[in-house]
C-alpha cells in the first residue's frame, strides 16, 4: 500500500536528520503532511467512505414503467421530471435526463447512399437569395457554362 510506503519513507528520513521542509520538498507532499505522519505512532489505516443514496433510486421504477408504458413514444424528461417532483423528487432535471437516456436503445444513423458522378459530369448548383447559379463543365472541355435562373 502506497501509504505506508509513504510514513515508513518519511520517518527514516527524519531519522536521518532530514529536515520537515526538505521531505515535504523531496517527496512531493505538504509540511502538515509530514508532520502528521511523524506525530502519529500507529500505522495509518485507509477507510472507505461509504456511498451516499442518490436521489434518484426510490424514483427509478416508476420513470421505467412510464417508460415503457409509452413504449414506441418517448416521454420527454421534463414531463417526467414534473410528475417524480409531485411525488417528493429533490434533484435536478439533468439526473432524470440522463437516466432517461439509458432506457432508450442508441440509434445508429445508416450511412449515406451519396451519387457519385464521373469527372466533367458534374452540376453545381448555388441558391442564394431568390435565383439559382448552376455551373456546368461539359465532357472533356475546359469551358464552363454559367446557367442564372430566378
Amino acid at each position: 500500500m502506497k501509504l505506508k510506503e509513504e510514513v515508513m519513507e518519511v520517518r527514516i528520513l527524519h531519522r536521518q536528520g532530514r529536515s520537515i521542509r526538505w521531505i515535504a520538498k523531496h517527496l512531493n507532499m505538504s509540511r502538515n503532511t509530514v508532520r502528521k505522519y511523524l506525530r502519529s505512532a500507529e500505522e495509518p489505516q485507509y477507510i472507505p467512505q461509504t456511498k451516499k443514496p442518490g436521489k434518484l433510486p426510490p424514483f427509478k421504477a416508476y420513470i421505467v414503467e412510464r417508460v415503457n408504458f409509452a413504449a414506441p413514444l418517448k416521454i420527454p424528461a421534463t414531463v417526467l421530471f414534473r410528475e417524480i417532483r409531485e411525488q417528493g423528487f429533490t434533484g435536478s432535471e439533468r439526473l432524470v435526463r440522463h437516466f432517461i437516456c439509458t432506457l432508450y436503445p442508441v440509434m445508429i444513423p445508416e450511412p449515406d447512399n451519396r451519387f457519385e458522378t464521373a469527372p466533367h459530369h458534374q452540376l453545381l448548383g448555388d441558391t442564394r437569395q431568390n435565383f439559382f447559379f448552376f455551373t456546368i463543365r461539359l465532357l472533356g472541355s475546359r469551358k464552363l457554362l454559367f446557367l442564372i435562373s430566378t
